[in-house]
C-alpha cells in the first residue's frame, strides 16, 4: 500500500491537537498507531473524505483530501492542497451558493448535503456528503472531517457481497442479534435489521457506509478508539470480541458485545470480517441498578 502519495503536498495540522495527526508514522514495528491507521482506512476508502482546522473565529481551513478526490473530482490533490476549496468550483453554478453556505456552517452545525458536481472532463455526479465534528477537552470544536460519497459508488445491490443478500437475509433478519459483514474496504456490505434497529436506522441506511462514517456517528466517543484498535487487530487475521457502546438516533446509549471473525482469502489477504453485536443493555442496566 503506498502511503506516500502525495503526503508531502499535504499542510500539517497546526490546531495544537496533535494526536490526530494523520501524517504521523507508526511509533514502531508491530506497534498499534491508531493516527497511522486512521489514514491508512482514510487512503483506501471509496468516498472522498476531507480533514479541516477550525479556527478560533469559526473558519476552517482544509489540509487533507485522501486519493479518492483525483478519481471523483478528477483534479488532483497537489491542486487541492494548493487552493483547498478548489472543490466547490466543481459544483454546479445552480448549487453553489447553497453548498458553499452550509460548508461554513458546518463548523457549528452537522452538514447534511446532498448536490452535483462537474469534472474536468464533463461528467456529472451527484454528492451526498456529511461532515462530523471534533471536539476537544474543553468542548470546542477543533477539526472537522467530511465524507463525500455519491453514485461513482457501486449501489449496494451490485457490491461484492450483495450478490447473496436475499439467502443471508432470509436466515439472519429473524435473528436476536446483530449480524454485519464488511468488505476489505471497510465498507458494509449486509446489515441485518437487528443490527439497525440498535442505532435506530434501517438496514439499507448503513450498507454502502465506511464503518468510520458510522463509527462517527453512532458509536459513544469514549469508545470509537476501542473501534479503531479492533479494526486492526481484524486486518492483521485476529478474532476479537469487545465492548461497545453505541448511541442510537435518538440519543439512547445501548451497551453492546462484539464478536467479529476476519474473512480471509485463501492467499492470506483480509477480504472484511463478519461481526455478531449483541445487545445487553437490559443486563447493565440492572447491574447498575443492584449496585445502588
Amino acid at each position: 500500500m503506498d502511503l506516500t502519495t502525495d503526503a508531502s503536498s499535504a499542510p500539517r495540522a497546526g490546531s495544537g491537537h496533535a494526536s490526530l495527526d494523520l501524517f504521523a508514522p507508526p511509533q514502531g514495528a508491530g506497534e498499534f498507531d491508531q493516527r497511522y491507521f486512521i489514514r491508512q482506512l482514510a487512503e483506501d476508502a471509496g468516498e472522498v473524505i476531507f480533514v479541516s482546522d477550525v479556527g478560533c473565529d469559526g473558519a476552517s481551513t482544509s489540509w487533507y483530501v485522501n486519493r479518492a478526490y483525483e478519481k471523483i473530482w478528477g483534479r488532483t490533490r497537489k491542486s487541492f492542497y494548493e487552493h483547498p476549496d478548489s472543490w466547490l468550483d466543481a459544483v454546479i453554478p445552480e448549487e453553489h451558493e447553497r453548498v458553499a453556505a452550509a460548508w461554513q456552517r458546518s463548523t457549528v452545525e452537522p452538514l447534511d448535503e446532498q448536490f452535483h458536481i462537474r469534472t474536468p472532463a464533463g461528467m456529472t455526479h451527484v454528492v451526498h456528503m456529511r461532515v462530523f465534528s471534533i471536539k476537544g477537552r474543553a468542548g470546542e470544536i477543533y477539526r472537522t472531517v467530511a465524507m463525500a460519497e455519491g453514485d461513482w459508488n457501486p449501489d449496494p445491490v451490485d457490491m461484492k457481497w450483495a450478490a447473496n443478500e436475499r439467502r443471508w437475509s432470509q436466515m439472519v433478519d429473524a435473528a436476536q442479534e446483530g449480524i454485519c459483514v464488511i468488505d476489505e474496504q471497510w465498507r458494509y456490505a449486509f446489515v441485518n435489521a437487528a443490527m439497525a434497529k440498535l442505532v435506530g436506522c434501517t438496514s439499507r441506511e448503513i450498507i454502502g457506509r465506511h464503518m468510520l462514517s458510522f463509527v462517527a456517528e453512532f458509536v459513544d466517543k469514549e469508545d470509537q478508539a476501542v473501534v479503531l484498535e479492533q479494526m486492526y487487530r481484524r486486518e492483521h487475521g485476529l478474532v476479537v470480541e469487545y465492548d461497545l457502546r453505541l448511541r442510537s438516533r435518538d440519543g439512547s446509549l445501548v451497551w453492546t458485545i462484539v464478536n467479529s471473525t476476519p474473512l480471509v482469502e485463501p492467499g492470506g489477504r483480509f477480504s472484511g470480517a463478519l461481526s455478531t453485536i449483541t445487545n445487553v443493555t437490559r443486563r447493565m442496566l440492572a447491574e447498575q441498578a443492584l449496585e445502588l
